[in-house]
Parts: structure tokens; sequence; C-alpha cells
């Protein structure tokens, strides 16, 4: 069963950036974008940076080692490491889980399941 978890107040996460969290073991990020709050895994799929360093561009988070992109709407990548690094790493960055939000009051919340 889905459980809802707060996870902080909007003033806490400007417009533009991103803020990491850890829920149930599971190392999440929110980003702020001016659609509105997002929540989606937060360690690349490529070799496990923490994106919560990385850059927020539009709708999109870039991982701060390999710089891989995803849609912090859909998960989805967007930018995959170059073909040097994806030979070097024997890895490339795959699709990422995103959890829904919710914003009560100023309180912004994931659900996790």
């Amino acid at each position: 069963m889905a459980k809802w978890e707060k996870v902080g107040t909007t003033n806490e996460i400007p417009l533009g950036t991103v803020k990491g969290f850890r829920i149930n073991d599971k190392s999440i990020i929110v980003a702020h974008t001016a659609n509105g709050y997002y929540a989606l895994d937060g360690i690349c799929s490529h070799k496990g940076g923490d994106l919560s360093k990385g850059k927020l561009k539009e709708k999109a988070i870039y991982c701060p080692v390999h710089g891989s992109g995803f849609d912090v709407t859909t998960g989805q990548v967007v930018k995959n490491v170059s073909r040097v690094i994806k030979m070097l790493t024997q890895a490339e960055a795959k699709n990422l889980t995103t959890y829904p939000t919710k914003i009560e009051a100023d309180a912004i919340w994931v659900e996790m399941s």
C-alpha cells in the first residue's frame, strides 16, 4: 500500500532547484520547476552519481559525475553519457522511477510504494 511522506516545505526548494531526501532507505530528489514539484530517484542510473548535486535546467536534471540527463516529470533519459564514457564504463543511463507529489498548505508530500 502506498504511503504519503512529508519531505519538507515549499520554501525549502526554491524554483529552479532540487533537494535530496532519504525515504525508507531510498534516495530521492524533489525538483521545483515552473510547472510544479516532481520527485524521482536521487541516484543516477549510470554510475550512481548524486542527482541532488546535479544541475536542473528547465525540466531536466543532469548528473554531476558524467552528465547524464533525466526529465524530472517522467524519469526518461534525455541525455545519455557520451560514447567514450559509455565505452570506458561499460554502462549507460537508464530511465529513473518517478513518484507522485502533492502540496498541502506549504508542505511537500511524496507518495512512496
